[in-house]
């Protein structure tokens, strides 16, 4: 089960929302913002934050890996929630060469990494949100999370 909290909090002299909701399972901590722009349209942004030394997978890593090696770093939506466009990350890719893997394998570096999500509510109902990753170290790999739901009530 996620340990799921939401956060209210002081203002900060960050221009970050504060964390609609923060999922901590298998080594990473997400936190999950909502920042509003025109009428019901808005960015749902997931900060994946893994152990120090720790990378995630790229978003665009197929599901099941390469040769079985990772998973990738996902934000799903549904409920009132529609994707209008892909995600972006805000951290560039890099290629890992695993010995026994046919490919290179696309990871972001060590460290937190950011998926911004342009949606648009509609509806009533839930918001719903799906957390996919894997974090690994140069020597250990942690369990995959996949499709881990997390309710949101956004407005």
């Amino acid at each position: 089960m996620a340990a799921l909290s939401g956060c209210g909090g002081s203002a900060s002299s960050s221009a970050q929302p504060p964390p609609a909701a923060t999922v901590t399972q298998q080594g990473v901590r997400v936190d999950l913002r909502w920042t509003p722009s025109t009428g019901q349209n808005g960015t749902l942004a997931a900060t994946f934050v893994p152990h120090e030394g720790f990378h995630l997978y790229s978003a665009t890593l197929p599901a099941t890996g390469i040769d079985g090696v990772g998973r990738p770093t996902r934000l799903e939506v549904g409920g009132r929630l529609t994707a209008t466009a892909a995600a972006t990350a805000d951290r560039d890719v890099t290629t890992l060469h695993i010995d026994g893997v046919n490919a290179p394998v696309p990871v972001y570096p060590d460290g937190p990494v950011t998926l911004r999500l342009p949606v648009q509510l509609s509806g009533s109902g839930p918001d719903q949100v799906w957390l996919s990753y894997a974090a690994c170290s140069n020597t250990t790999c942690l369990p995959p999370v996949s499709r881990l739901p997390v309710t949101l009530t956004l407005n």
